[in-house]
């Protein structure tokens, strides 16, 4: 009888030691177009695990599931899940269509430039014909422009990707700087974002030195100057072609290897431009402001006019705080309409930011969120980039109709 009773006492432990559903999956429900994708493929998305969140400012709502992350982007409408390999959309009947994620559906968003679903792509990213070339991009967005150009030429590790954390504040791991060794190229981006990078390589013996490529040093740029050179079309050009020049001196013997893949990126920047110069031909001189410098100089290339007090941007940048006078200056700006959108830096976010967006949000202001790195579900820089600017282009078509 003792006997029996361990066994249920152990039965008992056992049952309350299993892992039991967290509230939120049990309590989560997919709705709309979610709903709708989900119960078309359910073995592909699996079952709700969490609450939807909107990021209005992204132009993009997720929700996580047992298999991943179900999306919906206002740039196009379209609803889809990607196990990383194809991904699933609602086509506009709502029906699930399935593509490769290197393709894109007539109906879609296609920023990344890729090729439409049962139309030819350019003969690119074959095999190597020699050894590929050892690159760390301290940035992510720096290793999407480094890959597209090097395909399999290159083999590339990166450092700043987390698209939730401050690159301002980041601070290198053990790992971080072990990645360095070995690298035959390594891409920074210089200035005094990452200058734990040329520290780092100042370590190392002169005859270990890898090539280096700094986008500030490269556009002719000191520290003290507005940092995020890659939000300048112009500025990215010069480090496009840098890359491209590094890697043909490293392997030469891989040189029509790398212009052709070159010349493919060159084509795929298609939508980035047009969208600059639709934006600049449009909207140019129109008011805009924005909580951080990492706009100046896309406002630049499209012909914007940022009118929040630099000195406040580049507090911000910085993280120090801005004078009460550019704060009330900015305050102004939003309450006296005097801006018509409100450029938001989603990975510097302080008290003072959240109130910024909240009273641009109260006066029927809209907002533009832009990241410091690539974030989670972007695949290549200038998709990112381009999903950006036509989410300007949508806030700046909005603002205009209801003045």
């Amino acid at each position: 009888m003792m006997s029996l009773m361990r066994w249920y006492l152990v039965v008992l432990l056992a049952t309350l030691a299993l892992p039991s559903p967290s509230v939120s999956a049990q309590t989560c429900q997919l709705t709309g177009g979610f709903a709708l994708l989900q119960s078309q493929i359910p073995e592909r998305v699996g079952t709700c695990q969490g609450a939807e969140v909107d990021r209005i400012e992204l132009g993009e709502a997720t929700q996580p599931t047992t298999n991943g992350r179900l999306v919906y982007h206002t740039l196009d409408g379209v609803v889809s899940f990607s196990d990383g390999i194809h991904t699933w959309v609602l086509d506009p009947s709502g029906q699930a269509q399935v593509r490769d994620v290197n393709e894109r559906f007539p109906f879609e968003f296609n920023g990344d430039g890729l090729p439409v679903v049962g139309q030819p792509g350019p003969q690119i990213n074959g095999p190597c014909p020699t050894a590929a070339v050892r690159v760390l991009a301290v940035e992510n967005f720096y290793a999407s422009l480094v890959n597209q150009i090097g395909g399999q030429c290159v083999s590339t590790s990166t450092i700043l990707s987390d698209p939730d954390a401050d690159p301002h504040e980041f601070q290198p791991s053990a790992n971080d700087v072990r990645s360095y060794h070995g690298a035959q190229l390594v891409i920074e981006n210089g200035l005094g974002y990452d200058d734990f990078s040329d520290k780092i390589l100042s370590t190392f013996p002169q005859d270990q030195q890898p090539a280096v490529v700094n986008a500030g040093d490269l556009v002719g740029l000191q520290v003290g100057a507005n940092p995020h050179v890659w939000y300048s079309a112009g500025y990215v050009d010069q480090i496009r072609a840098a890359i491209l020049s590094r890697l043909k001196l490293l392997n030469s013997g891989a040189t029509a290897y790398y212009d052709a893949q070159s010349a493919a990126l060159d084509q795929e920047f298609s939508t980035y431009d047009s969208l600059i110069n639709q934006i600049s031909s449009q909207y140019a001189n129109t008011s805009v402001g924005a909580t951080e410098s990492i706009f100046v100089d896309m406002a630049y290339t499209t012909g914007l006019n940022l009118i929040t007090p630099p000195e406040f941007m580049q507090a911000l940048s910085e993280g120090n705080d801005p004078s009460a006078r550019d704060i009330a200056t900015f305050q102004n700006q939003i309450q006296n309409h005097s801006i018509k959108l409100l450029v938001y830096n989603t990975q510097t976010v302080t008290s003072l930011t959240e109130q910024l967006k909240t009273m641009a949000q109260q006066n029927n202001i809209p907002i533009v969120g832009v990241s410091e790195t690539m974030p989670v579900g972007a695949q290549t820089f200038q998709g990112w980039q381009a999903s950006e600017l036509q989410l300007l282009l949508q806030a700046l078509q909005k603002a205009t109709a209801s003045s």
